[in-house]
């Protein structure tokens, strides 16, 4: 009796733990390289996309690129939600002259969704010889 309520626990805890949450995750399908040659240019979506039903409140949007840059390049990324920017927030890394250099740029933020589906995505801007080789995009709701 005792290993049946042990074993039973074991099950309900993670289902509990987790109870009332969303999560929608996307990958980056293949490599990005920078169709900018001098500066950067327009935010472009990258192919990343969420869709997922949300609560009124707050989501947790974070994502990340792995970036390979030669000297003189920069690659900039923020979120959209329902294909608008949600705000003048994002991430960016540029190197001056030095050598090229290969980096992880991450970012998070909550944002605030009405209930109901939404589109969240992934956009990126970039110059110079710059190559985005992965990337993801993960939604939490509450």
């Amino acid at each position: 009796m005792a290993g049946l309520l042990v074993l039973l626990l074991a099950i309900a805890f993670p289902l509990t733990a987790n109870a009332g949450r969303e999560v929608g995750q996307a990958d980056l399908q293949q490599s990005i390289p920078c169709p900018y040659a001098g500066a950067a240019g327009p935010f472009l979506d990258s192919g990343i996309e969420v869709a997922l039903r949300t609560k009124a409140g707050m989501v947790l949007i974070m994502a990340s690129f792995d970036i390979t840059l030669s000297p003189g390049a920069g690659f900039l990324m923020r979120p959209t939600i329902d294909g608008t920017a949600a705000d003048g927030a994002f991430a960016s890394h540029f190197i001056g002259e030095a050598q090229g250099e290969r980096t992880t740029l991450s970012f998070s933020r909550a944002y605030e969704v009405s209930a109901g589906r939404h589109t969240f995505r992934l956009q990126f801007s970039c110059q110079g010889n710059v190559n985005a080789t992965a990337g993801w995009l993960t939604i939490l709701d509450r």
